[in-house]
Protein backbone atom coordinates (compact mmCIF):
# COMPACT_ATOMS: atom_id res chain seq x y z
CA UNK A 1 0.00 0.00 0.00
CA UNK A 2 2.46 2.54 -1.31
CA UNK A 3 -0.07 5.24 -2.25
CA UNK A 4 -0.03 4.72 -6.01
CA UNK A 5 -3.55 6.12 -6.26
CA UNK A 6 -2.17 9.52 -5.29
CA UNK A 7 -0.68 9.76 -8.78
CA UNK A 8 -4.17 10.04 -10.23
CA UNK A 9 -4.15 13.79 -9.54
CA UNK A 10 -1.38 14.17 -12.15
CA UNK A 11 -3.28 12.50 -15.00
CA UNK A 12 -4.28 15.87 -16.45
CA UNK A 13 -0.58 16.78 -16.82
CA UNK A 14 0.10 13.92 -19.27
CA UNK A 15 0.05 14.40 -23.03
CA UNK A 16 -1.72 11.09 -23.73
CA UNK A 17 -3.27 9.94 -20.45
CA UNK A 18 -5.09 6.93 -21.95
CA UNK A 19 -1.80 5.31 -22.99
CA UNK A 20 0.83 6.93 -20.78
CA UNK A 21 -0.88 6.55 -17.41
CA UNK A 22 -1.45 2.75 -17.65
CA UNK A 23 2.18 2.31 -18.71
CA UNK A 24 3.38 4.35 -15.76
CA UNK A 25 1.21 2.34 -13.38
CA UNK A 26 2.54 -1.01 -14.64
CA UNK A 27 6.09 0.34 -14.33
CA UNK A 28 5.31 1.53 -10.81
CA UNK A 29 4.01 -1.94 -9.88
CA UNK A 30 7.36 -3.50 -10.77
CA UNK A 31 9.31 -0.81 -8.93
CA UNK A 32 7.13 -1.10 -5.84
CA UNK A 33 7.57 -4.88 -5.69
CA UNK A 34 11.35 -4.54 -5.97
CA UNK A 35 11.65 -1.64 -3.54
CA UNK A 36 9.37 -3.06 -0.87
CA UNK A 37 10.06 -6.81 -1.00
CA UNK A 38 13.83 -7.07 -1.51
CA UNK A 39 14.80 -4.62 1.27
CA UNK A 40 12.36 -6.31 3.64
CA UNK A 41 14.02 -9.67 2.96
CA UNK A 42 17.48 -8.12 3.42
CA UNK A 43 16.46 -6.62 6.77
CA UNK A 44 15.02 -9.95 7.97
CA UNK A 45 18.27 -11.74 7.06
CA UNK A 46 20.49 -9.28 8.91
CA UNK A 47 18.48 -8.34 12.02
CA UNK A 48 17.19 -11.06 14.40
CA UNK A 49 13.43 -10.89 14.83
CA UNK A 50 13.62 -10.29 18.59
CA UNK A 51 15.87 -7.26 18.01
CA UNK A 52 13.98 -5.77 15.06
CA UNK A 53 12.41 -2.40 15.75
CA UNK A 54 9.04 -1.48 14.23
CA UNK A 55 10.28 2.05 13.51
CA UNK A 56 14.05 1.78 13.04
CA UNK A 57 14.33 -1.52 11.16
CA UNK A 58 15.68 0.11 8.01
CA UNK A 59 18.38 2.03 9.89
CA UNK A 60 19.24 -1.10 11.89
CA UNK A 61 19.89 -2.93 8.64
CA UNK A 62 22.08 -0.15 7.23
CA UNK A 63 23.98 0.04 10.50
CA UNK A 64 24.62 -3.71 10.46
CA UNK A 65 25.65 -3.74 6.78
CA UNK A 66 28.00 -0.78 7.07
CA UNK A 67 29.52 -2.04 10.33
CA UNK A 68 30.38 -5.32 8.60
CA UNK A 69 32.40 -3.41 6.00
CA UNK A 70 33.83 -0.82 8.40
CA UNK A 71 31.72 1.99 6.93
CA UNK A 72 29.65 2.98 9.96
CA UNK A 73 30.25 6.67 9.23
CA UNK A 74 27.91 6.36 6.24
CA UNK A 75 24.89 5.62 8.46
CA UNK A 76 24.10 9.34 9.10
CA UNK A 77 24.43 10.02 5.36
CA UNK A 78 21.86 7.34 4.58
CA UNK A 79 19.62 8.69 7.34
CA UNK A 80 19.65 12.17 5.77
CA UNK A 81 18.93 10.65 2.34
CA UNK A 82 15.95 8.75 3.75
CA UNK A 83 14.59 11.93 5.33
CA UNK A 84 14.84 13.73 1.98
CA UNK A 85 13.08 10.86 0.23
CA UNK A 86 10.33 10.87 2.85
CA UNK A 87 9.92 14.63 2.42
CA UNK A 88 9.47 14.14 -1.34
CA UNK A 89 6.84 11.48 -0.76
CA UNK A 90 5.11 13.68 1.80
CA UNK A 91 4.72 16.47 -0.77
CA UNK A 92 2.81 14.08 -3.03
CA UNK A 93 0.60 12.99 -0.19
CA UNK A 94 -0.12 16.58 0.77
CA UNK A 95 -1.19 17.55 -2.75
CA UNK A 96 -3.27 14.49 -3.61
CA UNK A 97 -5.88 14.36 -0.82
CA UNK A 98 -6.28 18.14 -0.60
CA UNK A 99 -6.96 18.53 -4.33
CA UNK A 100 -9.37 15.60 -4.37
CA UNK A 101 -11.20 16.89 -1.32
CA UNK A 102 -11.44 20.39 -2.79
CA UNK A 103 -12.85 19.08 -6.06
CA UNK A 104 -15.59 16.96 -4.53
CA UNK A 105 -16.37 19.61 -1.90
CA UNK A 106 -17.03 22.22 -4.59
CA UNK A 107 -19.18 19.94 -6.70
CA UNK A 108 -21.25 18.39 -3.91
CA UNK A 109 -21.13 21.07 -1.20
CA UNK A 110 -19.35 18.99 1.43
CA UNK A 111 -17.27 21.86 2.84
CA UNK A 112 -18.17 25.48 3.61
CA UNK A 113 -16.73 28.20 1.34
CA UNK A 114 -14.02 28.98 3.87
CA UNK A 115 -12.34 25.64 3.16
CA UNK A 116 -12.80 26.01 -0.59
CA UNK A 117 -10.57 29.05 -0.88
CA UNK A 118 -7.34 28.90 -2.88
CA UNK A 119 -4.41 31.27 -3.03
CA UNK A 120 -3.03 32.79 -6.24
CA UNK A 121 -1.11 29.57 -6.90
CA UNK A 122 -4.20 27.37 -6.78
CA UNK A 123 -3.35 25.87 -3.39
CA UNK A 124 -6.24 25.12 -0.98
CA UNK A 125 -4.50 26.76 1.95
CA UNK A 126 -7.27 26.32 4.52
CA UNK A 127 -7.57 22.61 3.82
CA UNK A 128 -3.82 22.18 4.08
CA UNK A 129 -3.58 24.15 7.33
CA UNK A 130 -6.42 22.11 8.84
CA UNK A 131 -4.80 18.94 7.60
CA UNK A 132 -1.54 19.98 9.22
CA UNK A 133 -3.24 20.81 12.52
CA UNK A 134 -5.05 17.47 12.68
CA UNK A 135 -1.88 15.59 11.76
CA UNK A 136 0.07 17.46 14.43
CA UNK A 137 -2.45 16.46 17.07
CA UNK A 138 -2.28 12.84 15.96
CA UNK A 139 1.52 12.99 15.89
CA UNK A 140 1.50 13.96 19.58
CA UNK A 141 0.89 10.27 20.26
CA UNK A 142 4.61 9.83 19.68
CA UNK A 143 5.26 12.07 22.67
CA UNK A 144 2.45 10.75 24.87
CA UNK A 145 2.63 6.99 24.24
CA UNK A 146 5.50 5.40 26.21
CA UNK A 147 6.73 3.37 23.24
CA UNK A 148 7.46 5.12 19.95
CA UNK A 149 7.38 1.79 18.13
CA UNK A 150 3.90 0.99 19.42
CA UNK A 151 2.55 4.44 18.53
CA UNK A 152 4.07 4.28 15.05
CA UNK A 153 2.69 0.81 14.42
CA UNK A 154 -0.81 1.67 15.64
CA UNK A 155 -1.03 4.78 13.44
CA UNK A 156 0.33 2.88 10.44
CA UNK A 157 -2.21 0.08 10.83
CA UNK A 158 -5.08 2.52 11.32
CA UNK A 159 -4.08 4.37 8.16
CA UNK A 160 -3.87 1.13 6.20
CA UNK A 161 -7.25 -0.03 7.48
CA UNK A 162 -8.88 3.22 6.36
CA UNK A 163 -7.27 2.82 2.94
CA UNK A 164 -8.49 -0.75 2.70
CA UNK A 165 -12.08 0.32 3.35
CA UNK A 166 -11.80 2.73 0.41
CA UNK A 167 -10.22 0.03 -1.75
CA UNK A 168 -13.10 -2.34 -1.03
CA UNK A 169 -15.60 0.33 -2.04
CA UNK A 170 -13.66 1.19 -5.20
CA UNK A 171 -13.56 -2.43 -6.38
CA UNK A 172 -17.33 -2.75 -5.89
CA UNK A 173 -17.92 0.61 -7.60
CA UNK A 174 -15.80 -0.35 -10.62
CA UNK A 175 -17.79 -3.55 -11.20
CA UNK A 176 -21.06 -1.70 -10.80
CA UNK A 177 -20.07 1.07 -13.22
CA UNK A 178 -18.99 -1.46 -15.83
CA UNK A 179 -22.34 -3.20 -15.46
CA UNK A 180 -24.66 -0.16 -15.28
CA UNK A 181 -22.76 2.29 -17.56
CA UNK A 182 -20.77 0.16 -20.02
CA UNK A 183 -20.94 2.68 -22.88
CA UNK A 184 -19.65 5.76 -21.06
CA UNK A 185 -16.38 6.94 -22.70
CA UNK A 186 -13.47 6.56 -20.29
CA UNK A 187 -9.76 7.29 -20.47
CA UNK A 188 -8.80 3.66 -20.09
CA UNK A 189 -10.78 0.43 -20.20
CA UNK A 190 -9.27 -2.31 -18.07
CA UNK A 191 -9.55 -5.85 -19.46
CA UNK A 192 -10.94 -8.62 -17.21
CA UNK A 193 -12.17 -5.93 -14.85
CA UNK A 194 -14.49 -8.20 -12.85
CA UNK A 195 -11.73 -10.77 -12.25
CA UNK A 196 -9.23 -8.11 -11.16
CA UNK A 197 -11.76 -6.47 -8.84
CA UNK A 198 -12.64 -9.80 -7.22
CA UNK A 199 -8.95 -10.55 -6.63
CA UNK A 200 -8.34 -7.06 -5.30
CA UNK A 201 -11.37 -7.24 -3.02
CA UNK A 202 -10.32 -10.61 -1.57
CA UNK A 203 -6.72 -9.46 -1.06
CA UNK A 204 -7.84 -6.24 0.62
CA UNK A 205 -10.32 -8.08 2.85
CA UNK A 206 -7.55 -10.48 3.91
CA UNK A 207 -5.29 -7.52 4.67
CA UNK A 208 -8.04 -6.01 6.85
CA UNK A 209 -8.15 -9.19 8.92
CA UNK A 210 -4.35 -9.35 9.18
CA UNK A 211 -4.32 -5.76 10.44
CA UNK A 212 -6.07 -6.87 13.64
CA UNK A 213 -3.25 -9.29 14.52
CA UNK A 214 -0.53 -7.61 16.63
CA UNK A 215 3.10 -8.20 15.60
CA UNK A 216 5.47 -10.06 17.89
CA UNK A 217 7.38 -6.82 18.60
CA UNK A 218 4.26 -5.07 19.88
CA UNK A 219 4.85 -4.46 23.57
CA UNK A 220 1.31 -5.07 24.79
CA UNK A 221 0.43 -8.74 24.53
CA UNK A 222 -3.33 -8.23 24.87
CA UNK A 223 -4.71 -9.18 21.45
CA UNK A 224 -8.27 -8.12 22.29
CA UNK A 225 -7.19 -4.67 23.45
CA UNK A 226 -5.03 -4.24 20.35
CA UNK A 227 -7.85 -5.25 18.00
CA UNK A 228 -10.29 -2.96 19.83
CA UNK A 229 -7.90 -0.02 19.55
CA UNK A 230 -7.41 -0.59 15.82
CA UNK A 231 -11.15 -0.91 15.27
CA UNK A 232 -11.89 2.28 17.24
CA UNK A 233 -9.24 4.21 15.35
CA UNK A 234 -10.48 2.95 11.99
CA UNK A 235 -14.03 4.02 12.79
CA UNK A 236 -12.91 7.38 14.16
CA UNK A 237 -10.62 8.22 11.23
CA UNK A 238 -12.23 6.36 8.34
CA UNK A 239 -15.98 6.26 8.93
CA UNK A 240 -16.86 9.23 11.15
CA UNK A 241 -15.52 12.01 8.85
CA UNK A 242 -17.42 10.78 5.73
CA UNK A 243 -20.58 10.43 7.79
CA UNK A 244 -20.17 14.00 9.07
CA UNK A 245 -19.60 15.24 5.49
CA UNK A 246 -22.86 13.64 4.39
CA UNK A 247 -24.81 14.93 7.39
CA UNK A 248 -23.48 18.50 7.32
CA UNK A 249 -23.35 19.16 3.56
CA UNK A 250 -25.39 22.03 2.18
CA UNK A 251 -26.45 22.58 -1.44
CA UNK A 252 -25.59 26.27 -1.04
CA UNK A 253 -21.94 25.34 -0.54
CA UNK A 254 -21.77 23.69 -3.97
CA UNK A 255 -20.48 25.84 -6.82
CA UNK A 256 -21.94 26.04 -10.32
CA UNK A 257 -20.02 24.69 -13.33
CA UNK A 258 -19.58 28.28 -14.54
CA UNK A 259 -17.92 29.27 -11.26
CA UNK A 260 -15.68 26.24 -11.36
CA UNK A 261 -14.70 27.02 -14.95
CA UNK A 262 -13.90 30.61 -14.01
CA UNK A 263 -11.71 29.44 -11.13
CA UNK A 264 -9.88 27.06 -13.45
CA UNK A 265 -9.06 29.95 -15.78
CA UNK A 266 -11.54 28.93 -18.46
CA UNK A 267 -14.02 31.24 -20.10
CA UNK A 268 -17.55 30.85 -18.85
CA UNK A 269 -20.24 30.37 -21.47
CA UNK A 270 -21.62 33.67 -22.71
CA UNK A 271 -25.19 34.30 -21.62
CA UNK A 272 -27.94 34.35 -24.20
CA UNK A 273 -28.84 37.83 -25.48
CA UNK A 274 -32.04 39.32 -26.80
CA UNK A 275 -32.76 42.25 -29.03
CA UNK A 276 -29.88 44.75 -29.10
CA UNK A 277 -27.53 42.48 -27.20
CA UNK A 278 -28.98 43.04 -23.73
CA UNK A 279 -28.51 40.02 -21.44
CA UNK A 280 -31.68 38.09 -20.73
CA UNK A 281 -33.05 38.07 -17.22
CA UNK A 282 -33.53 40.83 -14.72
CA UNK A 283 -29.82 41.35 -14.15
CA UNK A 284 -26.60 40.34 -15.83
CA UNK A 285 -24.36 37.96 -13.97
CA UNK A 286 -20.63 38.37 -14.27
CA UNK A 287 -18.34 35.40 -13.98
CA UNK A 288 -17.26 35.10 -10.36
CA UNK A 289 -13.66 35.73 -9.45
CA UNK A 290 -11.57 32.85 -8.22
CA UNK A 291 -12.15 32.21 -4.55
CA UNK A 292 -9.34 33.39 -2.34
CA UNK A 293 -7.60 35.58 -4.94
CA UNK A 294 -9.08 38.92 -3.94
CA UNK A 295 -7.10 41.94 -2.84
CA UNK A 296 -6.37 40.52 0.58
CA UNK A 297 -4.63 37.53 -0.93
CA UNK A 298 -4.89 34.15 0.73
CA UNK A 299 -1.16 33.70 0.93
CA UNK A 300 -0.33 37.20 2.12
CA UNK A 301 -3.03 37.14 4.79
CA UNK A 302 -1.90 33.87 6.26
CA UNK A 303 1.77 34.45 6.91
CA UNK A 304 1.08 33.75 10.58
CA UNK A 305 -0.01 30.25 9.60
CA UNK A 306 3.38 29.55 8.05
CA UNK A 307 5.17 30.82 11.13
CA UNK A 308 2.93 28.75 13.36
CA UNK A 309 3.59 25.68 11.22
CA UNK A 310 7.34 26.34 11.36
CA UNK A 311 7.26 26.60 15.16
CA UNK A 312 5.19 23.42 15.41
CA UNK A 313 7.57 21.53 13.13
CA UNK A 314 10.58 22.70 15.12
CA UNK A 315 8.93 21.70 18.41
CA UNK A 316 8.02 18.28 17.05
CA UNK A 317 11.56 17.89 15.73
CA UNK A 318 13.01 18.51 19.17
CA UNK A 319 10.49 16.15 20.80
CA UNK A 320 11.19 13.55 18.13
CA UNK A 321 14.94 13.71 18.64
CA UNK A 322 14.56 13.35 22.40
CA UNK A 323 12.09 10.48 22.07
CA UNK A 324 14.17 8.78 19.40
CA UNK A 325 17.30 8.94 21.53
CA UNK A 326 15.46 7.51 24.52
CA UNK A 327 13.75 4.84 22.43
CA UNK A 328 17.02 3.82 20.79
CA UNK A 329 18.71 3.45 24.17
CA UNK A 330 15.74 1.49 25.51
CA UNK A 331 15.76 -0.85 22.52
CA UNK A 332 19.51 -1.32 22.84
CA UNK A 333 19.26 -2.10 26.55
CA UNK A 334 16.47 -4.63 25.90
CA UNK A 335 18.47 -6.30 23.13
CA UNK A 336 21.60 -6.56 25.30
CA UNK A 337 19.58 -7.88 28.23
CA UNK A 338 18.25 -10.61 25.94
CA UNK A 339 21.77 -11.45 24.77
CA UNK A 340 23.03 -11.64 28.36
CA UNK A 341 20.13 -13.89 29.36
CA UNK A 342 20.93 -16.29 26.52
CA UNK A 343 24.62 -16.41 27.45
CA UNK A 344 23.90 -17.06 31.12
CA UNK A 345 21.41 -19.80 30.28
CA UNK A 346 23.97 -21.44 27.99
CA UNK A 347 26.46 -21.44 30.88
CA UNK A 348 23.87 -23.05 33.14
CA UNK A 349 23.54 -20.00 35.39
CA UNK A 350 20.33 -18.79 36.98
CA UNK A 351 18.78 -15.70 35.40
CA UNK A 352 16.25 -13.28 36.93
CA UNK A 353 12.57 -13.88 36.22
CA UNK A 354 12.34 -10.47 34.53
CA UNK A 355 14.88 -8.91 32.20
CA UNK A 356 14.07 -5.55 33.80
CA UNK A 357 16.68 -6.46 36.41
CA UNK A 358 19.40 -6.50 33.75
CA UNK A 359 17.99 -3.42 32.00
CA UNK A 360 18.04 -1.33 35.18
CA UNK A 361 21.41 -2.61 36.41
CA UNK A 362 23.41 -2.55 33.18
CA UNK A 363 21.54 -0.18 30.82
CA UNK A 364 23.32 0.02 27.48
CA UNK A 365 26.96 0.24 28.63
CA UNK A 366 27.20 -2.24 31.51
CA UNK A 367 27.13 0.39 34.24
CA UNK A 368 29.61 -0.05 37.09
CA UNK A 369 30.63 -3.52 35.90
CA UNK A 370 32.24 -2.12 32.75
CA UNK A 371 33.78 1.01 34.24
CA UNK A 372 37.19 -0.61 34.89
CA UNK A 373 36.90 -4.24 35.92
CA UNK A 374 40.71 -4.85 35.83
CA UNK A 375 41.69 -1.84 37.98
CA UNK A 376 43.23 -2.21 41.44
CA UNK A 377 39.94 -1.27 43.05
CA UNK A 378 38.11 -3.72 40.85
CA UNK A 379 40.50 -6.52 41.79
CA UNK A 380 40.21 -5.74 45.51
CA UNK A 381 36.43 -5.66 45.31
CA UNK A 382 36.32 -8.94 43.40
CA UNK A 383 38.77 -10.73 45.68
CA UNK A 384 36.99 -9.37 48.74
CA UNK A 385 33.79 -10.97 47.60
CA UNK A 386 35.44 -14.35 47.06
CA UNK A 387 35.62 -15.09 50.81
CA UNK A 388 33.72 -17.18 53.33
CA UNK A 389 31.73 -14.19 54.52
CA UNK A 390 33.21 -14.05 58.03
CA UNK A 391 34.45 -10.83 59.61
CA UNK A 392 37.87 -9.63 60.76
CA UNK A 393 40.34 -12.45 61.48
CA UNK A 394 37.90 -15.09 60.28
CA UNK A 395 37.97 -13.85 56.73
CA UNK A 396 39.72 -16.29 54.39
CA UNK A 397 39.62 -17.00 50.69
CA UNK A 398 37.59 -19.92 49.43
CA UNK A 399 37.40 -21.96 46.26
CA UNK A 400 34.52 -20.45 44.30
CA UNK A 401 32.47 -21.98 41.57
CA UNK A 402 33.94 -21.15 38.17
CA UNK A 403 30.48 -20.21 36.86
CA UNK A 404 30.44 -17.17 39.14
CA UNK A 405 33.36 -15.70 37.21
CA UNK A 406 31.84 -16.86 33.93
CA UNK A 407 28.75 -14.81 34.78
CA UNK A 408 30.75 -11.60 35.05
CA UNK A 409 32.63 -12.55 31.90
CA UNK A 410 29.30 -12.87 30.10
CA UNK A 411 28.35 -9.38 31.27
CA UNK A 412 31.60 -7.94 29.95
CA UNK A 413 31.27 -9.81 26.65
CA UNK A 414 27.81 -8.35 26.18
CA UNK A 415 28.30 -4.75 27.27
CA UNK A 416 32.05 -4.02 26.93
CA UNK A 417 33.82 -6.79 25.00
CA UNK A 418 36.98 -4.71 24.68
CA UNK A 419 37.62 -5.18 28.44
CA UNK A 420 37.23 -8.96 28.56
CA UNK A 421 40.92 -9.61 27.87
CA UNK A 422 42.25 -7.68 30.88
CA UNK A 423 39.59 -9.19 33.09
CA UNK A 424 40.63 -12.70 32.07
CA UNK A 425 44.25 -11.84 32.94
CA UNK A 426 43.03 -10.76 36.39
CA UNK A 427 41.20 -13.99 37.19
CA UNK A 428 43.38 -16.54 35.37
CA UNK A 429 45.40 -17.40 38.51
CA UNK A 430 42.33 -17.89 40.74
CA UNK A 431 41.55 -21.44 41.79
CA UNK A 432 37.98 -22.36 40.88
CA UNK A 433 35.96 -25.52 40.91
CA UNK A 434 32.43 -26.74 40.27
CA UNK A 435 31.46 -26.30 43.88
CA UNK A 436 27.79 -25.46 43.33
CA UNK A 437 25.82 -28.62 42.67
CA UNK A 438 22.59 -28.44 40.64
Amino acid sequence: YSGMEMNAVHVSSLRKPSSEFPKSMFLAVGLVLLIFILPALAISWVIPSQELSLTAGVMQAFEAFFANFGLSKLVPVVAVALVCASAGGMLTWLAGPSKGLLLIARREGYLPPFFQQENEHGIPVHILVTQGAVTTVIALLYALVPSVSSAYWILSVMTTQVYLVVYLLMFVAAVRLRRDQPDVPRGYKAPALRFMCVMGFVASAAAVLIGFVPPSQFESGNTAAYAGLILAGTVLLGLLPPWLFLRRRKPSWAQTPEALAAQDGATAPAPATAGAGEPTGSASRAAPEPVGTDGSGASGGHVWMYWLAAVAVFALLVIGLVKFTGEKKNQESVAKAQQLTQKLEQKGLTVPASQETFIKAFGTDGGAVCENPASALGKATLFGQLTNGAGFVGVRPIIVDRRVLEGETAVLETYCPEKVGKYRETIQHLETEGTIKT
